[in-house]
């Protein structure tokens, strides 16, 4: 009998609750199962990546360089969504989602771009850059 799908989910999620102890053990930030795995009916792979205290992963690295410099704010600034307070930790590969963290549950959740942008908007956390709100410099 083969692995099947549904087999190598559960094994993951196993694997990755495991991890966060692991992690909380030796003091890191993070260590989790990083992108997707693959799998056919004799064996599956993953990968692993951990982040030491204080520091950054891939996606947190990313957020930094593509929205820090437009006026975003850092890492970590929390805010509500839905009643419930969430972290900003990155973005995906191609930086048109946000992730955040929801403190009350510890998943991560996406957020389009736009979307978050107007509600850290409202919530006094985000405003854009002068030159994104119709002023341009002259150039002679």
């Amino acid at each position: 009998m083969g692995l099947t799908s549904n087999q190598v989910k559960s094994i993951l999620a196993d694997i990755d609750a495991a991890l966060a102890e692991v992690a909380k053990k030796h003091g890191l930030d993070s260590l989790r199962i990083s992108g997707k795995a693959s799998f056919d009916s004799d064996n599956f792979h993953v990968k692993i990546t951990g982040v030491a205290q204080g520091g950054k992963d891939e996606a947190a690295r990313r957020y930094e360089v593509n929205f820090c410099s437009y006026g975003w704010p850092p890492l970590k600034t929390s805010f509500t969504f839905n009643r419930e307070e969430y972290t900003i930790t990155g973005t995906n590969n191609t930086a048109t989602n946000i992730l955040a963290k929801n403190i009350t549950n510890g998943q991560s959740y996406i957020f389009k771009v736009d979307g978050l942008q107007r509600l850290l908007q409202l919530q006094g956390k985000f405003a854009p850059p002068a030159a994104s709100k119709g002023l341009h410099l002259h150039e002679d």
